[in-house]
């Protein structure tokens, strides 16, 4: 009897791994679209010589990330996550292929959003991890879902950067549909059919109403450069933006079954843990957006390392592997002494990260030092966050509670990818045929971003001191 029921349990261990393999490549997908095109940047400042439009590039993909992390999140909370997962992997295919199929900026631009459906992906894993396994090993494999997340992004700036040196920038995108399609077959064959929660009815309004809401917010933002800080257009822009985000809110307060439960912000662990991601996500999670440009452009500018995509992508690495190391171990250290701790470690981390950044980042080896702290902050806050989460949301809104935690991170990065674009364009210097940023708007940059960091470890200590799975 006993070697039977040792049978039976080392079946339903083999099944646990065949499932979490499957996720962690779906999880690839996400991470690696994410952070893939950071490498490319310089090629496109060298091409295009727009700051401001190519950094639509990465705030196009977070606007998108954001609605399908609430919109594809809550849909596969009620027809079934594997089903959700499926299609987003499908249309972040698809994404990739349009922006490899042309030259025109604003046709890869609107690749980048059809790939902004990859940001549904994350929160969808952590509700069929929550789903799929018992509650002991719910902390460890949100972590290692959270360390592919984290591991994944180096891989996106290792391989991106050999892609754009030796091949181009089509490569990247090329390599993205690829690993979709592979994703999708390893879902389909391997993960198996998800739960569903039906409700009387679905709030489609309210799963996309934000979404313009922000864009507008972000459009008003990049007017300052042409119409100046405070113009009678700027502030027409941002009175219409908020405007939408108001009703977008009373809309949702106003529904008995929301798309987006906006009162579980009232909840003060959700809440709390939604704004530390806004402001970690502000600057630590665009770092590749700031850092990995300041590394490749030339020396000439004054403040550029003048390395290759390739070597800028390969320092990465060994700080990627450490955020792999610190999802995991991060779970396991909020599994015995609370994610409010793990929050705490991670946020003094980042903001210790950018301090250092602001300081010294004459040195390459300076500069990769600090993003090894960073990339530590990123493992261990994407770990404790979900954790936080789902320690206080109903087993039936999982994915949509973290998909609300992801909604913010990618509000925060969406924001702070145009806030980057907007203050490195504030000066510039000319190096041959491109226009880069200079050393006063990468201080101005740096200054910023770890104001927000610093903000977010004030608000860890404001976290709840305990916890438990509840609501189950």
């Amino acid at each position: 009897m006993n070697s039977q029921l040792r049978e039976k349990a080392d079946r339903k261990d083999r099944a646990g791994w065949v499932i979490m393999a499957a996720l962690i490549l779906a999880e690839l997908v996400s991470s690696f679209e994410a952070s893939m095109i950071y490498a490319a940047l310089t090629s496109f400042y060298r091409i295009y010589g727009d700051p401001i439009a190519i950094g639509w590039l990465v705030t196009g993909y977070m606007l998108v990330a954001m609605a399908t992390a609430a919109i594809c999140a809550r849909l596969g909370d009620i027809y079934g996550r594997k089903r959700m997962l499926l299609f987003c992997l499908a249309m972040a295919m698809i994404g990739s292929l349009v922006s490899a199929a042309t030259t025109d900026l604003g046709w890869i631009i609107a690749g980048r959003a059809c790939q902004g459906f990859a940001g549904a992906i994350l929160p969808l894993c952590y509700g069929m991890v929550r789903e799929y396994f018992p509650s002991v090993r719910v902390a460890v494999n949100i972590g290692i879902v959270s360390a592919t997340a984290s591991g994944g992004a180096g891989l996106g700036l290792v391989t991106g950067g050999l892609l754009v040196d030796y091949g181009s920038w089509r490569a990247i995108f090329i390599a993205s549909a690829a690993l979709a399609i592979t994703a999708m077959i390893a879902v389909w064959f391997l993960v198996p059919r998800s739960r569903q929660y039906t409700p009387s009815r679905i709030d489609w309004l309210g799963g996309i109403l934000f979404v313009p809401g922000l864009c507008f917010l972000l459009y008003a933002l990049g007017l300052g450069e042409d119409h100046g800080w405070g113009s009678m257009v700027q502030m027409s822009w941002f009175l219409v933006g908020i405007t939408l985000l108001v009703a977008w809110v009373v809309h949702e307060l106003r529904i008995e079954n929301p798309m987006i439960d906006v009162r579980m912000i009232g909840d003060r662990q959700i809440g709390l843990t939604a704004l530390i991601f806004i402001l970690l996500a502000l600057g630590t999670m665009n770092i590749g957006q700031i850092v990995m440009v300041m590394m490749q452009q030339p020396v000439e500018t004054g403040i550029g390392l003048g390395v290759s995509a390739t070597l800028a992508g390969a320092l990465h690495a060994p700080g990627s592997i450490i955020g792999v190391i610190a999802g995991p171990l991060c779970g396991w250290y909020a599994s015995r002494y609370g994610s409010r701790n793990a929050m705490i470690l991670a946020t003094i981390s980042a903001t210790l990260a950018w301090v250092g950044l602001t300081l010294a980042h004459g040195s390459l080896w300076a500069v990769t030092g600090w993003l090894f702290l960073n990339s530590f902050a990123l493992g261990a806050a994407m770990s404790a966050a979900p954790n936080l989460i789902v320690e206080a949301a109903p087993a039936g809104r999982t994915s949509e509670a973290t998909g609300l935690a992801q909604i913010a991170r990618k509000i925060g990065m969406a924001v702070g990818a145009q806030l980057a674009a907007i203050t490195l364009a504030t000066s510039t210097i000319k190096v041959g045929q491109g226009v880069y940023p200079g050393p006063d708007a990468y201080l101005l940059t740096f200054i910023w971003v770890t104001a927000g960091c610093g903000l977010a470890l004030l608000a860890s200590f404001a976290l709840p001191r305990s916890g438990a799975m509840s609501r189950q």
